[in-house]
């Protein structure tokens, strides 16, 4: 396997972060409009009702759950 190149990284990076402002800008969605039933708003009431996940923890889970779900599929 080898390395990616300089430019193949800063892709990457960029697409992370513009991936991160989606999730962001979803969690504010759903603060104003609050759901239930899904687990987006379902980590959003525990984290403003309990304090369980800063929001770096929580954008870093969404995340996750996302690559999780298609690196499996």
């Amino acid at each position: 396997m080898s390395a990616l190149s300089a430019s193949a990284v800063q892709r990457v990076n960029a697409a992370l972060s513009e991936f991160r402002a989606y999730v962001a800008a979803l969690g504010d969605e759903r603060r104003r409009n609050m759901r239930s039933g899904d687990l987006l708003s379902a980590m959003i009431a525990a984290q403003e009702h309990e304090d369980r996940l800063s929001q770096d923890e929580l954008l870093a889970t969404c995340i996750l759950l996302a690559f999780a779900g298609h690196a499996s599929t």
